[in-house]
């Protein structure tokens, strides 16, 4: 993230890797393949055979499942400039074209998300530490949304006056969350062209005292 971003967007970080990098990178690549195609039952054991390397060497790499599941959303993010990409965010012309730059950075992240997000929500509940770590990642995207759309729209005096500050992160986050997009996408069969276009136009009448006319 460039140094005019408010908020250091945290969705990955990473301790560090271990072992051989060509290995590691296998292990990810036969991860992905697993967690979309067996979801929340992926197995360490399964990954491990699919990549042709010991429970142990596995191990070497990642430290268990919710290091592995973590380094997936990295392993994603190595082919998105996530921060050139988020800079389109915070380098927008106002509060209204930042409400669309921030949910077309969401609508590329989410559908980078789409093979393991649904793995990833599910274990934040099964797994007690990978779900604090999984929660606070949530956390600061609401945060980036807050400081770098909301705050803005209220500094322009364009956020309806309503709304408080929270309540219309909260809003904003609801609307354009992963949960949400994988509800519209996979199960009803929005088009991503069609989810951005809609969420920008209900954020725009719900949020802008005068919000600009549907695109």
């Amino acid at each position: 993230i460039n140094s005019n971003c408010t908020t250091k967007v945290d969705i990955v970080s990473s301790k560090g890797p271990y072992g051989d990098p060509a290995t590691r990178k296998r292990i990810l690549d036969v991860s992905l393949e697993l967690a979309a195609e067996l979801g929340p039952a992926m197995r360490l054991a399964d990954v491990s055979r699919a990549a042709g390397v010991s429970h142990q060497g596995l191990y070497l790499h990642f430290r268990g499942r919710d290091a592995l599941l973590v380094a997936l959303l990295a392993h994603m993010e190595d082919t998105f400039d996530f921060g050139g990409r988020y800079q389109q965010v915070t380098e927008a012309a106002d509060g209204v074209q930042a409400i669309e730059e921030m949910v077309e950075f969401l609508t590329e992240l989410n559908s980078r998300l789409d093979r393991v997000g649904w793995v990833l929500e599910e274990v934040q509940y099964l797994d007690e530490a990978f779900g604090e770590d999984y929660r606070r990642r949530v956390t600061g995207l609401r945060e980036a949304i807050r400081n770098d759309v909301i705050s803005r729209l209220s500094d322009e005096g364009r956020l309806r006056p309503e709304w408080t500050l929270e309540q219309a992160t909260d809003l904003f986050l609801i609307t354009t969350t992963y949960g949400t997009w994988r509800e519209l996408t996979r199960e009803l069969g929005w088009t991503a062209h069609r989810y951005s276009r809609d969420a920008i136009q209900i954020l725009n009448t719900a949020l802008l005292t005068n919000p600009p006319s549907r695109r």
